[in-house]
């Protein structure tokens, strides 16, 4: 009887993803695990009609028959004892399989990192990173050279001032020009608006 915890099953070939046979052999382990749990419970209640047929028996003083009823409980004990067992061996099992399956997981993710991390080292070697970094102390020399040569040097400061004084110059002695033309057109225009005297 306790064979019908294990009953033969046909199997389809195994997956070629371990992923997916460790998947399939933890849905197969519960299904036994399910059926054993229900044939323990059929168990139970063949123990509670033996027993309940043993003190009937014994109550109609039919020795013959309540010896039979007990010899079927006995055995009942018997069933569900190994079911028992089986029923541990399969909670065992299908914990292993699931710290395996997570091992594996694990593993593959391991593995998807290490050939991301080389990926990503081959694409910024350690000669690149050293080149890179001497062409940003560049950018930072010429930088500072432009700072200090162009920016901080009083000499093309002070040149710069006078340039700028002179151009100030320049500007006011235009709009002097301007100003002094601008007083001297009405006298101009006067002069050429006064007649002229004829010769009589």
């Amino acid at each position: 009887m306790g064979g019908l915890c294990f009953a033969n099953d046909s199997h389809e070939e195994h997956q070629t993803t371990r992923i997916r046979h460790h998947d399939r052999a933890l849905l197969d382990l519960k299904r036994r695990r399910r059926d054993c749990g229900e044939y323990i419970k059929r168990m139970d209640e063949k123990l509670l009609e033996t027993k309940t047929a043993a003190l009937a028996a014994a109550r109609q003083k039919n020795r013959a028959k309540a010896m039979v009823a007990l010899k079927l409980k006995k055995m009942f004990e018997q069933t569900k004892s190994k079911s028992l067992g089986m029923l541990q061996m399969l909670e065992s099992t299908i914990a292993e399989v699931e710290g395996a399956a997570l091992n594996v997981d694990v593993h593959e993710a391991l593995k998807t990192g290490d050939r991301v991390i080389r990926e990503l080292r081959a694409q910024a070697t350690l000669d690149e990173f050293q080149e890179l970094y001497e062409n940003l102390g560049q950018h930072d020399e010429v930088a500072e050279f432009i700072e200090k040569t162009v920016i901080g040097d009083e000499e093309y400061s002070n040149e710069l001032k006078e340039l700028e004084n002179e151009l100030a110059n320049v500007a006011k002695s235009k709009d002097k020009r301007k100003s002094e033309i601008k007083d001297d057109m009405p006298a101009k225009r006067k002069k050429v608006e006064e007649p002229v005297a004829l010769p009589s």
